[in-house]
């Protein structure tokens, strides 16, 4: 477990966290650079702890180390780091925590779900997405009815939004990741988003799912 923070008390912070749960068994704490993503690369890393603007500044070294040895990305978010969720970036984060509701509970909550294979998002998270969403201007506040999702798209979007990985809807609903994957891509495009979260936050301004 890494926690890769340019802020040396969160990151102590979070290490001494980290070091309270009895699931992790190393913990790695260092600044996030090109030199410190490298070495780390020979420690069979499982969870990689860092910021949004950490992660925007080295998401080639972490690509590089995701594939080496199949760490998963779980980003610290400020509450002004809303709108870097919404944009595409070369590694994806496998999960998103705010800071302000960082406590030993939900760090250790958080975990678990990464270790299960799910997408943990905190609900603060959605609900800033969607005030978010709906303050964007020239947008629609109507809901899109017709939904433009097929029935498998729609019961794909709500597994989404309760967290569910690929591999854990294709178990939920009896089909291959693959027709998963391929479910997901439509969502996308047909709610015109470029990740999950946000298409989870304009399923629920537009009324395509209900929150909670």
């Amino acid at each position: 477990m890494v926690a890769a923070l340019d802020d040396y008390v969160t990151r102590i912070g979070i290490a001494t966290m980290l070091e309270q749960l009895p699931t992790v068994h190393h913990v790695i704490d260092c600044e996030i650079t090109r030199d410190s993503l490298r070495a780390l690369g020979g420690h069979g890393v499982k969870v990689i702890i860092l910021s949004a603007s950490g992660l925007e500044r080295q998401a080639g070294n972490l690509q590089e180390l995701v594939s080496d040895c199949g760490a998963k990305i779980l980003v610290l978010l400020e509450e002004d780091d809303l709108d870097f969720v919404g944009h595409p970036i070369e590694v994806e984060p496998n999960g998103f925590i705010l800071r302000s509701e960082l406590t030993l509970d939900v760090l250790r909550d958080t975990i678990v779900r990464l270790a299960l294979g799910e997408l943990p998002i905190s609900s603060a998270v959605v609900r800033g997405l969607l005030t978010r969403v709906r303050r964007q201007p020239g947008e629609s506040s109507k809901s899109l009815s017709p939904s433009p999702l097929t029935d498998r798209e729609q019961q794909t979007l709500i597994l989404l939004s309760q967290g569910f990985s690929n591999k854990q809807i294709a178990r939920r609903l009896g089909i291959s990741a693959n027709s998963v994957k391929r479910y997901v891509a439509n969502i996308l495009a047909k709610l015109n988003c470029p990740n999950r979260t946000l298409a989870v936050a304009s399923a629920l301004k537009n009324g395509l799912i209900q929150e909670g």
